[in-house]
């Protein structure tokens, strides 16, 4: 009996090609991506930069997190960190709080107005439409896709 999630038996041919074509739907997706940041950012706030819209998404889907654990998530250096923050400040979106944890640290956390108003952006023409595609799906495939999804990121994050 194979294990589950033993790799299919096929040509080199084969695992070659649908590798490219993997790589190819990545490589469409992000740019999709990309371009939806950079709208919902213009949306929440004309001139707000996409890197302010993806460390705002970050702390809205992450919850309260020190500038070091955003960095972190987002790959960047503190300072760039403490620039885009500092944007977000500006805007009310997001607030910083002493770490209860560590008072020498900040959480930052969004606002109850900056959540409201990436609720609006995304309900809206800039925010992609991957709620309305979605919606044309069954139920079952967006749970699929999203497991196969999750099996592949756990993979990669564990080498």
């Amino acid at each position: 009996m194979a294990e589950p999630h033993a790799p299919a038996v096929q040509g080199p041919e084969g695992f070659e090609d649908a590798v490219q074509e993997l790589e190819g739907a990545f490589t469409h997706l992000v740019r999709q991506h990309r371009r939806i940041l950079a709208r919902q950012a213009e949306a929440l706030s004309p001139g707000m930069s996409p890197g302010a819209m993806k460390a705002f998404a970050a702390i809205c889907h992450t919850g309260p997190l020190t500038p070091s654990a955003l960095a972190e998530h987002m790959l960047l250096d503190r300072a760039q960190v403490s620039r885009l923050t500092r944007e977000l400040e500006a805007e009310g979106l997001v607030r910083r709080e002493p770490d209860p944890q560590d008072r020498r640290s900040a959480l930052l956390s969004a606002t109850d107005e900056g959540r409201a108003r990436l609720d609006e952006v995304r309900g809206g023409p800039a925010g992609g439409g991957i709620r309305q595609d979605l919606r044309r799906w069954d139920l079952e495939e967006i749970h699929t896709l999203t497991s196969l999804l999750l099996r592949f990121v756990d993979e990669r994050e564990t080498r």
